[in-house]
């Protein structure tokens, strides 16, 4: 494959006629679906590629030589407020956001907390944290408020998961 354009974030890669981005960053990145009681923990964040703000869970690229867990804690310290620990997250799978141009693989956590609130988050990372009901969360699926592909892979494998599922429809 050849580079036919790079910057600190991706490269532009090229094999015949076809072309592909390269996330270094996003080997060991992670998205976190997080609940806090009766709610969906989501952060709402201006997206340049599509000039809009998107509502999705936290989620990030890993710092050199951190392991994806360890990025899923801190995205979701960094964006919510929320202190994870690697015992209160669960695995839930990997996906390739877009396989016909990214080689991206993002792995997708999950975790519900009680703690009685949050931290201070980051706003320079973020616009704002959102507290969605569970019972909306699925609405907001609907009707196509969310529409970030991280965010529904989380809830679809977690719904896949009978004993997740039966921790995000208890209480």
């Amino acid at each position: 494959m050849k580079v036919d354009y790079s910057n600190q974030w991706f490269s532009v890669l090229r094999e015949g006629k076809h072309y592909f981005i390269d996330e270094p960053g996003s080997r060991n990145g992670a998205a976190m679906f997080l609940v806090w009681g009766e709610f969906v923990v989501l952060v709402e964040q201006y997206r340049h590629a599509i000039g809009k703000a998107m509502i999705e869970i936290p989620r990030g690229y890993s710092d050199p030589g951190e392991e994806s867990a360890d990025c899923a804690i801190r995205e979701t310290f960094e964006e919510t407020g929320f202190k994870l620990s690697k015992d209160e997250i669960v695995f839930l799978g990997s996906v390739h956001p877009n396989s016909g141009i990214l080689t991206s693989k993002i792995n997708l956590y999950f975790s519900r907390t009680n703690q009685s609130r949050p931290g201070k988050n980051d706003l320079s990372e973020i616009d704002r944290c959102i507290f969605l009901p569970k019972k909306d969360f699925i609405l907001r699926i609907a009707d196509n408020t969310i529409t970030d592909s991280f965010t529904i892979s989380a809830f679809s494998m977690l719904c896949s998961k009978e004993d997740l599922r039966k921790i995000f429809y208890s209480d």
